[in-house]
């Protein structure tokens, strides 16, 4: 059993955190009503990339206004989420979802969500999302060509109860290091390469028959079957496009059964001198000492950008 302190023991806390996430995305209830609901009103949110709905917000009304109620301006109908993986370990959670709508226009609207969470005290105060990026710039627009909406109407959240925690204070941050399971430390050590070195150091994690999942239709996105498939098709090239390697830096790792979650950044730099500094949030699944599968979700605009189609 893993505590804090005297705080509530690890699997309690996680227990009750995943209580919320599945409410909140249970078909019976409504996603938008729960969301806002379970969302404390200072939690500071935050959309990767450079798109028309990307920045960080200071806290829940803010970021409501320019995302979460902006969207369903430029939708006919409704916008749904189905989670496919919930992953919570203490307060800290990972979703992978994926969201249906239809624009205006009648084209669909299906982009993959990679939502991560930190709770306090039941609540969310903090939340980072992932997505595929170059499809919202395709479907919505860049920001200069977007027409200026209409701010949120005032009253529209404060109808919700105030969602306020005790203590913004953690509550259990992560398993402790030193009981850390094998997996966990596993994946740890991988960012832990030399600077420039991380493409090879993910190789040498991957077994033979890993199956890696990229997102959207980038260069680089697609499924791919074997280790060989991801070396050849994407870490050679990407490692021949970078002038001085990649290098990334965890933020965040945590743990539950086989999946390791982890958050980074990414420092790079292309042969044509633009910087590839990218926003990951990247999904292991680990087997007998080895990656047997990996998603990653990143800004894919900015692969677009700095490497091209």
């Amino acid at each position: 059993m893993h505590t804090t302190d005297s705080r509530e023991p690890f699997h309690l806390l996680t227990a009750r955190n995943r209580a919320v996430l599945e409410r909140m995305f249970d078909p019976q209830h409504r996603y938008g009503r729960e969301c806002v609901r379970a969302i404390a009103d200072g939690a500071r949110c935050r959309l990767i990339g450079t798109t028309l709905w990307s920045g960080s917000f200071a806290n829940k009304f803010d970021w409501a206004s320019n995302v979460f109620f902006a969207l369903p301006r430029e939708l006919d109908g409704d916008f749904s989420i189905t989670a496919h993986h919930i992953l919570v370990a203490g307060e800290l959670a990972c979703v992978r979802a994926r969201g249906r709508a239809t624009l205006r226009n009648g084209v669909a609207y299906n982009n993959e969500y990679c939502l991560v969470y930190r709770f306090a005290h039941g609540v969310i105060v903090e939340l980072t999302e992932y997505l595929d990026t170059a499809l919202i710039t395709e479907a919505f627009g860049t920001r200069g060509q977007h027409r200026a909406q209409p701010s949120l109407a005032p009253g529209v959240m404060e109808r919700f109860p105030a969602v306020i925690p005790a203590s913004y204070a953690s509550s259990s941050r992560a398993t402790p290091v030193e009981s850390a399971p094998a997996h966990l430390r596993l994946v740890q050590g991988l960012f832990e390469a030399p600077a420039g070195t991380w493409l090879d150091a993910c190789r040498s994690l991957l077994a033979p028959s890993a199956v890696c999942r990229l997102p959207g239709t980038t260069r680089f996105g697609g499924v791919y079957q074997g280790r060989e498939a991801l070396v050849e098709q994407v870490l050679r090239p990407l490692a021949g496009a970078l002038e001085g390697g990649l290098t990334l830096i965890a933020d965040c790792v945590f743990a539950h059964d086989d999946w390791v979650v982890v958050q980074a950044r990414g420092l790079g730099r292309t042969r044509t001198g633009r910087r590839y500094d990218n926003d990951y949030c990247l999904w292991f699944r680990v087997a007998d000492g080895a990656v047997v599968e990996l998603i990653a979700y990143y800004d894919t605009a900015l692969v677009t950008w700095a490497f091209g189609i």
